[in-house]
């Protein structure tokens, strides 16, 4: 195996790459919203507790909140308006969702969510419904209802693998939904659910309507190792959100209207803002884009002996993960060639019969086994580097192409969780 992308990544001293650029709100500000038509604003640097939103910007019973996929936008179901609002960072609100696109009663605390193609799937309380609008806007359906065991959906996540976990109020249970719509019984609870995550390592939290109120956790995403994992003395509608870097849990609950941060592997927590701090609290969401670590391939190769050489990765490319990439379908004989790495993906004509996919930044000399090989490496554990994307490509000598010189395909890289 070979030992290049250590030196790839390393090497080129991907910490001092330019971060991918900040969104408008200020990342890692913490949203929490009022069923009393409010949105705060909360400085996680000081806890300074600022009005974002209020009734003037059309707000009369929030919910849910949610960040669009990018971090610009902020979205908050109301119950009243029956709207799903949209607002920009200086707080101005347009109405995205409403009635006409079917709607009766959005609500939930945590009842936004993106998948990863950003369809956007919203919680109604009313009308016993999950509803999904499909990324880039046009009409919604619905995704699930009655007939799949919704009661009054609230809480929903999203799993790497994209089954939606549904907090299932009132049912007192967590639903599983895969991405066909079939819905499983994930787990049947003791206490009424209201909210719920999931982190990057598949753990999920659900928090409960209960005396005293809990959250509990999965290790792994396993129902059977539903565990208490915090218990407060909150009143009324539990709500949570997880931290950008998955190392905390953020409660609040309508009847106490605090803040509490929890350590995400302990359970160990510290109300940061006190009781009555934020006045009917209900939702909330941290700012900041989504990035989720993916792979693709992109252009077109130049076949050689075995056809066109394929360039992949084992993994996502996640923050402070190991992954291995591979080469096959390689020239049957040990061989030479060039490892390219960019971050700005082109179309180069170079005369050897295929293009080059990207502008490079560092070139290599790489050798090959027979037919193939691999590359090791490690991809920083630096959130700075959220989103960044890292293109690369591999030709190789190979006297069966047809200048004598093969092309892989292009391999973005996107870092994320």
């Amino acid at each position: 195996m070979s030992r290049i992308a250590p030196i790839v990544f390393a090497g080129v001293g991907i910490a001092s790459l330019a971060a991918p650029a900040r969104a408008q709100f200020a990342d890692g500000d913490i949203y929490v919203s009022s069923f009393a038509g409010k949105i705060y604003r909360v400085d996680p640097a000081t806890w300074t507790v600022t009005t974002f939103a209020d009734s003037s910007d059309g707000l009369s019973g929030d919910s849910a909140l949610e960040f669009t996929p990018d971090g610009t936008t902020l979205l908050c179901s109301d119950y009243n308006a029956v709207v799903v609002f949209a607002f920009d960072s200086a707080g101005n609100g347009t109405v995205l969702h409403d009635s006409n696109d079917g709607l009766i009663g959005p609500y939930g605390e945590n009842g936004l969510a993106f998948d990863a193609s950003d369809n956007l799937y919203v919680s109604d309380y009313l009308a016993h419904s999950i509803f999904c609008f499909p990324a880039g806007g046009g009409a919604g359906s619905v995704f699930a209802d009655k007939s799949d065991g919704i009661g009054n959906p609230d809480g929903l996540a999203f799993t790497a693998i994209g089954d939606l976990l549904v907090a299932n109020r009132s049912m007192f249970n967590v639903l599983k939904i895969d991405p066909l719509g079939n819905a499983t019984v994930f787990d049947t609870l003791p206490d009424n659910p209201f909210t719920i995550v999931v982190r990057d390592n598949g753990d999920v939290y659900v928090g409960t309507l209960s005396s005293p109120k809990k959250i509990y956790k999965y290790p792994g995403g396993d129902p059977a190792q539903r565990t208490v994992f915090a218990t407060f003395s909150n009143h009324q509608n539990p709500s949570l959100q997880i931290s950008p870097d998955q190392t905390k849990l953020y409660f609040t609950s309508w009847g106490t209207g605090n803040l509490i941060e929890v350590d995400a592997d302990t359970g160990a927590w510290t109300e940061v803002i006190p009781a009555g701090g934020l006045p009917g609290a209900n939702g909330i969401a941290i700012a900041g884009p989504r990035h989720t670590a993916k792979w693709s391939n992109y252009g077109t190769g130049v076949a050689g002996t075995n056809g066109v050489p394929y360039f992949t990765s084992q993994q996502d490319p996640a923050l402070g993960a190991t992954i291995t990439l591979d080469i096959g379908n390689s020239y049957v004989h040990p061989t030479s060639g060039l490892f390219f790495l960019g971050f700005q993906q082109a179309s180069l004509h170079t005369g050897l019969g295929g293009d080059l996919l990207l502008i490079p930044v560092l070139v290599l000399p790489i050798t090959f086994s027979y037919g193939g090989d691999s590359f090791t490496g490690t991809i920083p554990n630096d959130p700075a580097l959220f989103g960044f994307e890292i293109d690369l490509q591999v030709v190789e000598a190979d006297p069966g192409a047809v200048k004598g010189v093969s092309f892989t395909q292009g391999l973005q890289l996107v870092l994320g969780h």
